[in-house]
């Protein structure tokens, strides 16, 4: 890990920390506001924004810099911001709920929650997926990485397993260890969210 990377690794650690205490609130916000403002600095960041909240609603709230620098669009509580591969940790941990919750079983065959799915040349487990061990592959081509940066918006995951869902597995599951975004994707194409509602309704 370079320098910089260290120094945003921990000043984002020490936002987080300080913005989700719950006591001495007012020396946290002063400390949160200076880790916010060098994280900035030192990541050299166009806009960001942080916040708290309790059981009680918001404690504190802080937006810095651009949404838009061209028009000088500050950020704002409305302004939303790509969440890019922080959504892993999202679908890790609503899926950790719902097994907990006996929701979902780590080791049934992905074609038990995405029937839909294009028949592979080997089956593979939800376990498998989440590990990056069941053979999805990552991006392959100057099409895939330029996903990044196109302006489509996808209003469905689906939309997004499209662009992968007919290609071959790289390996047989569990052989080997393949880091894939696409395999996040399918495993977020598992209605995790109407799993999770039918669990606290």
């Amino acid at each position: 890990m370079t320098t910089r990377n260290t120094k945003f690794y921990f000043l984002a650690l020490l936002s987080a920390t300080l913005c989700t205490a719950s006591s001495h609130a007012n020396q946290s916000h002063i400390l949160a506001n200076f880790a916010l403002d060098e994280l900035k600095k030192s990541a050299n960041l166009v806009g960001l924004a942080s916040a708290s909240y309790t059981t009680k609603g918001e404690q504190w709230s802080r937006y810095i810099g651009y949404a838009d620098k061209s028009t000088q669009l500050g950020v704002t509580a409305n302004t939303e911001f790509r969440l890019a591969s922080v959504s892993k940790f999202v679908t890790t941990g609503l899926l950790a709920k719902l097994v907990s919750d006996d929701k979902i079983n780590l080791d049934k065959s992905i074609y038990t929650y995405i029937p839909d799915f294009p028949v592979k040349q080997h089956d593979f487990t939800i376990r498998q997926l989440v590990t990056h061990t069941a053979g999805i592959p990552h991006y392959q081509s100057a099409l895939d990485h330029a996903i990044d940066h196109n302006q489509i918006p996808y209003k469905h995951v689906a939309q997004g397993v499209n662009l992968f869902q007919h290609r071959p597995l790289l390996h047989e599951p569990g052989s080997h260890y393949r880091y894939s975004s696409f395999g996040f994707n399918l495993l977020g194409s598992v209605d995790l969210c109407s799993l999770f509602l039918q669990r606290v309704v």
